[in-house]
C-alpha cells in the first residue's frame, strides 16, 4: 500500500512539474500604506490606552517568488517599512492623559507560502522577521522593538501587475510602558520585473 501510495505522489508531482506553464522565478518590485492598528490596552492596574490616531505609513521593496508548483510557491524579499501609530496613555490615579504617538522604520524580511486558488487569486501566510532602523530615545531604549511577525492576507492578479491585502502581527509585546503587540493592515501593489 506504502509503495502505490509512493509511486502515485511521484506520478502527480512529475505531472504537475511538466504541466507548468508559468516561469519558475519571478522578481517583483512592490509599493504601499500601511496602517498600525492599536487598541486599549489595561494592564497591571497601571496604565492604560486608548486609541487615538491613525497616521498612514509606506512599504516599499522587492520580493523573489519560486514556483513549486503552477498552484503553490515561496516567497521572500527584503522591504523598507515606516510604520506610525498615536496612543492616549494615562496612568492609574493620576488625572489627564499624554499623547504617545511613534514613528518607527523598519527592514522587513519576509517568508510567505503563496496558494493560488484561479489565475487571477490567492492567499499567502507565513512568517518573517523586522529590524527596527529607527534611532531610539528616552523610555524608547528600553523597549524590544525588533521581532518575529506573522502576516496573512490575499491576492489579486492583473497580468504583471498584482495587488495585496494583508494583516500583519508582531509576537513581543512592548511590556515595559505597556505597548501591546504591534499590529498593522497593509495595501500595496507590485510589478513583474523578471521571470525564469
Amino acid at each position: 500500500m506504502t509503495k502505490r501510495l509512493i509511486i502515485l505522489f511521484t506520478i502527480i508531482l512529475a505531472y504537475e512539474m511538466s504541466a507548468q506553464s508559468q516561469e519558475k522565478w519571478n522578481l517583483k518590485a512592490n509599493i504601499g500604506t500601511n496602517y498600525a492598528v492599536t487598541d486599549a490596552l489595561f494592564k497591571e492596574n497601571r496604565t492604560y490606552t486608548k486609541n487615538y490616531n491613525w497616521y498612514p505609513g509606506i512599504t516599499f521593496g522587492a520580493n523573489l517568488s519560486y514556483n513549486v508548483f503552477s498552484w503553490l510557491s515561496l516567497e521572500s524579499g527584503i522591504n523598507f517599512e515606516r510604520i506610525r501609530t498615536g496612543y492616549k496613555m494615562g496612568i492609574y490615579g493620576q488625572s489627564g492623559t499624554f499623547n504617545l504617538n511613534y514613528s518607527k522604520n523598519y527592514l522587513n524580511v519576509p517568508l510567505l507560502l503563496q496558494l493560488r486558488t484561479s489565475s487571477h487569486f490567492g492567499i499567502f501566510g507565513g512568517s518573517g522577521y523586522h529590524w527596527n532602523l529607527s534611532q531610539l530615545v528616552g523610555l524608547e531604549k528600553s523597549l524590544e522593538w525588533n521581532e518575529w511577525l506573522i502576516t496573512g492576507g490575499f491576492f489579486v492578479n492583473m497580468g504583471k501587475l498584482r495587488t495585496s491585502l494583508s494583516y500583519t502581527q508582531g509576537t513581543s509585546e512592548k511590556s515595559y510602558i505597556y505597548i501591546s503587540r504591534s499590529r498593522n493592515v497593509s495595501i500595496s501593489v507590485s510589478y513583474t520585473l523578471w521571470e525564469k
